[in-house]
């Protein structure tokens, strides 16, 4: 859907509005608070969240709370990742939009992931610095 302006609210609707109305929702509220210390309660938050959004918004979801959660928590996650990968389409589409640094995670983690996620998802390479 394209950025349009609503005449009965007097405001735009852009994708960044779509997806905070959906966001802000109550049922979404703790998600940000879980997805940094509670993610065994931010893993079934996210699910309803990528479900919940338009497909033209799953983008979001995969460069914003499932890139923290996986950056955060993708060692601990491993399985339930993995599982979503081979089961969810809306899954893999958000996954490709996930920046994921090679050495972020455990080595062997990292090739689970990689490998589970499919051809269109690729480790970012290392910073010079680490």
């Amino acid at each position: 859907m394209e950025n349009h302006y609503d005449e009965e609210d007097a405001d735009w609707v852009t994708m960044a509005s779509r997806y905070a109305a959906i966001e802000e929702q109550p049922r979404f509220r703790e998600l940000d608070t879980h997805l940094y210390s509670h993610p065994h309660l931010a893993w079934p938050l996210l699910l309803e969240l990528l479900a919940e959004v338009p497909d033209d918004l799953v983008f979001l979801v995969g460069c914003g709370p499932l890139e923290t959660f996986i950056n955060r928590h993708g060692a601990a996650f491993v399985d339930q990742l993995e599982c979503e990968a081979r089961e969810n389409e809306r899954f893999r589409e958000a996954i490709v939009e996930v920046n994921l640094r090679q050495g972020k995670l455990p080595a062997p983690v990292e090739s689970r992931l990689v490998a589970a996620f499919g051809r269109r998802f690729e480790l970012l390479p290392r910073l010079e610095d680490e």
